[in-house]
């Protein structure tokens, strides 16, 4: 057998933060109209555009927009304060 994380519960997986929020924007029957959406967002000002599947059986395509998430490289809020 193979090693896979899932059958070891004692592995320690790496966490990966977000780096986007992704918000809907609209949703098309077709992919090529999708894809047009797209390319015109990304002519503006929009740089974070991609096309998924949705609807029943991946049948309709929504174009979402990402916005980078905002981070504090110095802040942890888990770290144990001195007191």
């Amino acid at each position: 057998m193979t090693n896979k994380s899932w059958r070891n519960p004692n592995a320690k997986t790496e966490v990966k933060p977000q780096k986007f929020n992704w918000k809907s924007h609209k949703v098309f029957d077709d992919f090529p109209s999708a894809d047009e959406e797209r390319k015109r967002l990304l002519e503006g000002k929009q740089k974070f555009v991609k096309i998924r599947r949705c609807g029943p059986e991946g049948t309709k395509f929504k174009v979402k927009i990402g916005h980078p998430v905002k981070t504090n490289a110095g802040d942890n809020n888990n770290s144990s304060k001195e007191e």
